[in-house]
């Protein structure tokens, strides 16, 4: 094969891959539910190989599950995944912060201004969208890029937990409330303190979640007794 043609091929799996996550972390696909490759290609308009490449890398990052019959669906969201994603997000933000060291102080005007438009945010949606704008400029200054590519992925489980079961509002005053917390830390030179306030950060936002998930999980048991 020319090379060409495999940078072509490398592109639409790529292609195929960030069009399907999106319109899972959208909200599309309801978990649980099947993907179908052959109504995927005609909807995106690629051919099967790079949708079921896409599904493969998918199925590594959590985002998918092979199922019997060689198939895809989407993945559930389970207490245990949460339990497992945020300490992990929170830990490596904290090592990409004690690796920045200095150059955090150079960030502060873009925090107070991220934390601000979270503060005006109608949505929950929208909200969640600007916390992640405004974790990706807290670890910024960290040159790990492998680091920052672990993140990148996490970030997007968390993304999709929070899009699902995220649904009350005034839990985006008490994020606003948190990060200028962690501003003022920044700006104080407190980095120890800073990384543990951080750690608690992600704890509540997890609790928050599980709680979520748990009282789904109850109202489906109940309605089943039905």
């Amino acid at each position: 094969m020319a090379d060409h043609d495999k940078t072509q091929k490398r592109s639409r799996g790529a292609e195929a891959y960030e069009l399907i996550r999106n319109k899972i972390l959208a909200g599309d696909f309801e978990p649980g539910a099947p993907i179908v490759e052959s109504r995927l290609a005609e909807t995106l308009g690629i051919s099967r190989t790079p949708i079921r490449e896409a599904l493969f890398r998918l199925a590594q990052e959590g985002f998918a599950t092979a199922t019997s019959g060689s198939g895809f669906s989407v993945s559930s969201l389970n207490e245990r995944e949460a339990r497992e994603v945020y300490p992990l997000i929170a830990g490596l933000e904290v090592i990409a912060i004690e690796e920045s060291g200095p150059l955090l102080a150079t960030i502060v005007e873009k925090l107070v201004a991220l934390n601000k438009r979270l503060a005006e945010a109608k949505t929950i949606v929208a909200g969640i969208e600007i916390d992640s704008m405004w974790h990706d400029t807290l670890i910024s200054c960290c040159a790990n890029s492998r680091l920052q590519s672990w993140v990148s992925t996490l970030r997007a489980t968390v993304y999709r937990y929070e899009t699902y079961y995220m649904s009350d509002t005034a839990l985006i005053a008490e994020s606003v409330k948190q990060h200028s917390k962690l501003i003022e830390l920044i700006q104080s030179g407190e980095i120890a303190e800073l990384c543990q306030v951080l750690k608690r950060h992600y704890k509540f936002g997890m609790e928050a979640v599980v709680l979520k998930l748990a009282a789904s999980r109850t109202a489906a048991s109940a309605g089943n007794l039905h």
